[in-house]
């Protein structure tokens, strides 16, 4: 039978999970009712020893601890996906901005060069007339 729990750990605002007391034990007796229901009957097979690479889930508190630690990498995981989409926007933003620069700056040295252009077209306007 799948029964929906509480959450055990609820984020903080430093980004670090807490847990409720209520959520806590709801989440143990869970735990300890489904590992009761899981145990095999009676047998004689000699125990498996545990993996070396994986802890050990002793206790419904040894659950608890390796669900928090799964969150709070979780956790990390999406700050660091986070930090590194921003860099992302900021040099696609920086890229923007350059190209703008470069795009004006470009606009500029062709009107500064017809300005040049025209002036000295006036000047030979003025020069004809004498005015100058």
């Amino acid at each position: 039978m799948v029964q929906i729990l509480p959450p055990a750990f609820l984020p903080s605002r430093s980004g670090r999970f807490r847990q409720t007391a209520a959520a806590s034990e709801a989440l143990d007796q869970h735990l300890q009712e489904a590992i009761t229901e899981l145990q095999p009957a009676e047998t004689t097979q000699s125990p498996q020893p545990p993996n070396p690479g994986k802890p050990a889930m002793s206790t419904p508190a040894d659950a608890g601890l390796n669900v928090k630690q799964l969150m709070e990498d979780h956790v990390r995981t999406m700050g660091e996906i986070h930090k590194a989409q921003l860099e992302l926007l900021r040099a696609s933003l920086q890229r923007q901005r350059d190209t703008v620069a470069t795009a004006v700056g470009s606009v500029a040295q062709k009107i500064d060069g017809q300005t040049d252009d025209f002036l000295a077209i006036m000047g030979r306007f003025t020069n004809d007339l004498g005015i100058g």
